[in-house]
């Protein structure tokens, strides 16, 4: 290994290029730093708004079987309603098990993936 040490630039002190750092420029402030972030949320508001919708109207006391944008009030039948249905109850019962085996054969398959 050699030992040669370059000098520093001729232009520029030694001393005062240790000490001293560039001045730094300030940044600009444009009005479109705004854009991104209000459309981002606007998105989000029409994405989620629909979901939030129809949480809020299953909770809503309906008389009669007809469904009006009107709230009602709140209830829980709509949900009681829902497991009384046997052959929704099947489906959910299907769901859960598809997923536990899907689960289990992931977990199974751990240990080749890191062999």
């Amino acid at each position: 290994m050699s030992s040669v040490v370059t000098p520093p630039p001729i232009h520029v002190p030694y001393a005062a290029r240790e000490t001293e750092s560039a001045p730094l420029r300030e940044k600009r402030k444009r009005p479109s730093r705004f854009v991104l972030p209000v459309y981002t949320a606007l998105l989000m508001l029409y994405l989620v708004s629909p979901i939030m919708m129809m949480i809020l109207y299953g909770f809503n006391d309906i008389p009669g079987e007809r469904q009006t944008p009107r709230f009602w009030g709140f209830t829980l039948d709509w949900y009681r309603s829902v497991f009384a249905d046997p052959s929704l109850n099947e489906a959910v019962r299907n769901s859960v098990m598809i997923a536990i085996v899907a689960a289990v054969r992931v977990w199974c398959s751990l240990p080749m993936y890191f062999a």
